[in-house]
């Protein structure tokens, strides 16, 4: 079974050759190799136990510029990807210039489409299959959130499971939004988001479930 860990800061835009289905199926043979490789290592043991849990979060809004100030970061960002440009700036810089004034174009619509909300609502989910835990969270976890749902866990085993039962975007942490990442901008949730759901997690995985 395949599934996404830690997607919202982890990226192929700065490492693939090109976008073509080519490509995509190139990238999933190195997956799939990998996988055959570690095939050959897998054991089996006695029947696991199963159980499983789904808590309801609140994922709270951050504060949005206004929509003037909005619309002024995005084109400051677009005269500096131009300039990049014009420079004849390395394509890795380029690209992440790119993103950002994608993200600043986001951003620039919740602060009109979000006036007025406060949060959206969703759930964590938790599967235990023996020694394993399994954390659906309902969009795009940081690497730094994963790890430390990881490290709070009472399993011998967890992984974090991203686009679990419900997709509600990024959730940003202090690095990315101090870098104004697309991940960042293009998410209507602050660095808060990101420990609320880590206190989510862990607080399912201590209701009901048992090692």
């Amino acid at each position: 079974m395949f599934t996404n860990g830690a997607s919202g800061d982890i990226s192929a835009r700065f490492t693939r050759r090109e976008q073509s289905f080519n490509e995509v199926e190139r990238m999933g043979r190195l997956l799939a190799g990998e996988m055959l490789k570690v095939m050959q290592n897998i054991l089996t043991g006695a029947p696991a136990e199963l159980d499983g849990r789904v808590a309801p979060v609140e994922l709270k809004f951050r504060p949005f510029p206004a929509p003037a100030q909005a619309q002024h970061e995005l084109e400051q960002l677009q005269v500096d990807l131009e300039a990049l440009k014009a420079a004849g700036a390395a394509h890795g810089e380029i690209r992440r210039a790119t993103t950002r004034v994608e993200g600043a174009m986001g951003q620039a619509l919740m602060a009109k489409e979000l006036a007025g909300r406060t949060s959206n609502r969703s759930q964590v989910q938790i599967l235990q299959i023996g020694d394993l835990a399994l954390v659906g969270l309902p969009g795009e976890a940081f690497t730094h959130t994963v790890l430390e749902i990881k490290k709070s866990s009472q399993f011998p085993f967890t992984a974090v499971v991203s686009y679990a039962n419900d997709y509600q975007g990024y959730f940003p942490d202090s690095v990315s939004i101090a870098m104004g990442s697309y991940e960042a901008l293009i998410s209507p949730y602050g660095a808060d988001v990101a420990e609320g759901l880590h206190q989510a997690a862990i607080q399912a995985m201590h209701k009901g479930l048992h090692v």
